[in-house]
């Protein structure tokens, strides 16, 4: 896995799993035998939907980036933001411009769900390519290494550093750690300093992470089959335990989220 290429399939996969789960959701709403002119707004609805779910999800992870200091633009996308967003928006327009359909109201629900959940395991595998929303560092037998290209010292103690996101935080925790470095710092030493990035280097290189990613897409693989097993109350269960799973999911988290 190199950088260059994970940087492409990240929003490649994102894609993929958007529109698996409006092919998805497209499909299942065909029992529901709506009208030429209701399916055709139902598909615009859901276009709609996507594309506030997409801007949701910049926008309060730039929000999350600005409050923090590091200015607007630095921040990537989150999910939890993006699908309340989405879900906000494509509410809203079912009851505006669907009136009709308004009885089948919680068979969408159920029905979107779904796609949601396809959508966001996919999502999950671009998340895996990238080396973001990566675990805690690791020793066990499913511990991984996310790819970085390495590093540059600019002088007096500035270096920027090129790679995943997992492998950034990495070398910057061992830096914050390092005495030897701290000290070519303040005492202006490039011996110590380059010593120190070296380092750094081949801690964020080799040290193994838990792959979160790759347990919340198998999470929401299982959950979307079990789903279909039951055939009803999709939303309310999704919402539930996907719910449950976050809140235990974030005590293995290791990103700055």
């Amino acid at each position: 896995m190199f950088y260059k290429e994970s940087s492409i399939l990240f929003p490649l996969l994102v894609v993929i799993g958007a529109v698996l789960g409006v092919l998805f959701i497209l499909r299942k709403s065909k029992p529901l035998n709506f009208s030429k002119k209701s399916q055709d707004r139902y598909i615009i609805i859901l276009c709609y939907g996507g594309i506030a779910f997409y801007l949701g999800s910049r926008f309060f992870d730039d929000l999350f980036h600005y409050l923090k200091g590091e200015g607007w633009g630095n921040g990537g996308i989150t999910f939890l933001a993006g699908c309340l967003t989405g879900l906000a928006v494509f509410v809203i327009l079912i009851f505006f411009f669907l009136k009709d359909e308004r009885k089948h109201i919680f068979k969408i629900f159920n029905i979107v769900a779904m796609g949601i959940i396809l959508g966001h395991a996919v999502g999950r595998l671009g998340c895996f390519t990238a080396g973001c929303c990566y675990g805690k560092v690791t020793d066990s037998i499913i511990g991984v290494n996310f790819p970085g290209e390495g590093y540059k010292y600019e002088g007096n103690g500035i270096y920027t550093v090129y790679g995943s996101d997992a492998y950034k935080h990495l070398f910057k925790e061992y830096l914050e750690t390092s005495p030897s470095y701290q000290e070519g710092v303040m005492k202006q030493d490039n011996s110590l300093i380059t010593k120190g990035l070296i380092s750094a280097n081949y801690y964020a290189r080799t040290t193994k992470v838990i792959p979160t990613q790759l347990i919340e897409s198998l999470f929401l693989i299982i959950l979307f089959v079990v789903l279909l097993k039951i055939n009803k109350l999709q939303f309310p269960i999704y919402l539930i335990s996907y719910s449950v799973y976050r809140f235990f999911a974030e005590y293995l988290r290791f990103d700055n989220r």
